[in-house]
């Protein structure tokens, strides 16, 4: 091998390099595609009884939301489902997303002059339902979207309401609205 021979010169850099590795080591390395084992420390569990601060953005909102009650930081999603509803599903699937998120169950209350996040436990989720399969067709699409528009508008109590709020608005036997209103804070 010379010192013009880059690729003798990497080759034996690699070998030296395997030859300092353990027997496990070396067929990690030698396996094409294996992940290398990564040892990540546990996340420790915060003390409950601690007050959860805000992160930057979150305190932002807060503020922002203390200083014009009434503005709304509401960021609405709807869908439209079409078929057969089953109305407990729906329930009992609100009501998992709530229990497995707690943002969702989180509300934000003044410390002080600090505010922090209080996590309350799961309760059911309220629906909101409104039939408009009464009215004529032709009217039964413009009064959803008056509803729906209502509905995200409403704003948010930081300090006491949930963070999801739902309405469902029936347009006929198979043809629904799902609505999902969240504050921009969680």
């Amino acid at each position: 091998m010379t010192e013009l021979d880059p690729v003798a010169a990497r080759r034996a850099e690699l070998e030296r390099r395997m030859a300092a590795l353990s027997p496990e080591q070396r067929v990690r390395m030698a396996t094409p595609g294996a992940i290398p084992a990564i040892v990540v420390p546990p996340i420790p569990l915060r003390d409950p009884s601690a007050p959860i601060p805000l992160s930057f953005a979150q305190e932002l909102l807060y503020r922002l939301d203390r200083a014009s009650p009434g503005s709304t930081y509401n960021v609405p999603r709807s869908v439209r489902l079409e078929g057969a509803l089953d109305a407990e599903a729906l329930q009992r699937a609100l009501d998992a997303l709530v229990v497995r998120h707690a943002a969702l169950r989180t509300v934000f209350v003044l410390a002080g002059d600090d505010p922090h996040q209080v996590e309350r436990p799961a309760a059911p989720v309220v629906i909101e339902h409104t039939d408009v399969s009464t009215l004529p067709a032709e009217e039964r699409e413009a009064a959803a979207r008056q509803k729906l528009a209502d509905f995200a508008r409403v704003p948010f109590d930081l300090e006491h309401d949930a963070q999801l709020r739902v309405s469902l608005i029936k347009l006929g036997p198979e043809d629904h609205v799902l609505q999902l209103v969240s504050h921009h804070v969680v």
